[in-house]
């Protein structure tokens, strides 16, 4: 299982494209966390996206406000497995 995102860097407010093998277990969730391990915003992805869950993350936090520029931590939860990436934010 692997998670890519691109483009990377990203810019908040164009956002992101991330990408996660999803083994058509069904939907899917994607937290993304700040440096200091905080849970800025969580994506689920559509049930019906079979072997590849998609989310398009526009740069900004839970509030809706553009987050700042540095490496943001993504981990995808499908219930069965679990992956991890990171997102370079550049203001």
């Amino acid at each position: 299982m692997c998670i890519r995102d691109s483009p990377s860097p990203a810019q908040p407010g164009a956002g992101c494209t991330i990408k996660a093998r999803n083994k058509g277990q069904g939907t899917g969730k994607l937290l993304v966390f700040d440096a200091r391990g905080r849970t800025i915003r969580m994506l689920r992805s559509d049930p019906k996206g079979g072997d590849l869950a998609q989310f398009m993350w526009d740069g900004r936090d839970s509030h809706g406000k553009p987050v700042a520029s540095g490496v943001y931590f993504m981990r995808y939860d499908n219930g069965v497995q679990q992956t991890g990436g990171k997102v370079l934010m550049i203001n």
